[in-house]
């Protein structure tokens, strides 16, 4: 006499816990924006940076770039 098949349901109803976000300061002292090094990415970046510089007057941005898109 042959077995019965049995079939698993792998499925199942997933609880996510709810977390509560990071407190934030009030204030933004200083923003990093860093240069990847692809095409037309310092152009992109200095506007990022001067919309950034209009949002928080008085924040300090320093602007960093990389040799190259391919190094880390």
């Amino acid at each position: 006499m042959a077995e019965p098949f049995v079939v698993l349901d792998p499925t199942l109803e997933v609880e996510v816990a709810r977390v509560e976000r990071a407190a934030r300061a009030n204030q933004v002292g200083r923003i990093g924006l860093l240069d990847n090094g692809k095409t037309n990415s310092e152009q992109l970046l200095k506007l990022v940076a001067h919309k950034m510089a209009e949002a928080y007057p008085g924040v300090e941005i320093r602007y960093y770039r990389k040799p190259g898109a391919y190094r880390p």
